[in-house]
């Protein structure tokens, strides 16, 4: 199987994967209800080429596995999206902060919760995936993930791209990622990172700039109807937006404002 089935769904663990594959969960032996055996013979590899893991998560902390895939030889680490209050949280945190290249240029504004779960990450995984990397020479590393762990994947790529201290291959594949990086940043990575958005996935278009620019449209609609004042305001939902800040999906195709 594709080593994306590590990171679109069978990180969720079995109970996820016992409703969105009720047939293949009860007819797969050793598909059963413990998280890690359950993502493994999902995604089509052993036990034993799960590197480190952690499956549960806390604020800032995603849930993760990094794991060899030996038949597309790639170094593999999964992040989890949004399934515990922890991660909610994170999401939540939805303030911009820069991100700084390692010259301490800054090079883009990201999603602030989302930057600090993917410097955690790489905080806890980089010896692993150093020696993977080292042991598995010419492998590439894919990030991959949906939703808060595609924001996470992506910003994590254009981290490791930023701080460039190692010399490997590396690339996301993303599902569902929310605006989580500014427009220029975003088409920096158009090389490395891929995202997949389905129709009209709201979680891929809802930033700071899209909530702004909704209410500014309802009070403009509202103004013209006479049916309310104007009570515009620099705050959006949970705090304020960075003036003059677009928000973008990576890869610059999706605009942080709604259509």
């Amino acid at each position: 199987k594709s080593p994306l089935h590590l990171g679109q769904q069978g990180i969720y663990g079995w109970k996820f994967l016992s409703l969105s594959h009720p047939q293949e969960f009860h007819r797969r032996k050793g598909y059963g209800m413990d998280d890690l055996e359950a993502l493994c013979s999902f995604a089509g590899i052993s036990v034993e080429c799960v590197v480190q893991s952690r499956l549960t998560a806390e604020t800032y902390k995603p849930a993760y596995a990094l794991a060899v895939h030996h038949a597309t030889k790639q170094v593999v680490l999964a992040v989890r999206g949004s399934l515990e209050a922890g991660d909610l949280l994170t999401d939540m945190v939805a303030c911009s902060t820069p991100l700084r290249d390692r010259h301490t240029t800054t090079i883009g504004r990201v999603h602030k919760g989302i930057k600090h779960s993917a410097e955690n990450l790489l905080l806890e995984t980089e010896d692993a995936i150093a020696a993977a990397m080292h042991k598995w020479a010419g492998y590439e590393l894919l990030l991959c993930g949906h939703s808060l762990g595609g924001g996470v994947a992506a910003l994590l790529t254009a981290i490791i791209k930023a701080q460039g201290r190692h010399a490997w291959r590396v690339s996301a594949m993303t599902f569902g990622c929310p605006p989580v990086m500014t427009r220029d940043l975003a088409r920096s990575l158009e090389k490395e990172v891929t995202v997949c958005v389905a129709g009209d996935d709201w979680v891929a278009r809802l930033s700071f700039s899209s909530v702004q620019a909704l209410k500014d449209r309802v009070m403009d609609m509202a103004e013209v109807s006479g049916a309310a004042p104007d009570v515009r305001g620099p705050a959006a939902v949970g705090g304020g937006s960075q003036p003059g800040k677009e928000s973008a999906a990576v890869g610059g195709r999706e605009s942080g404002a709604a259509p």
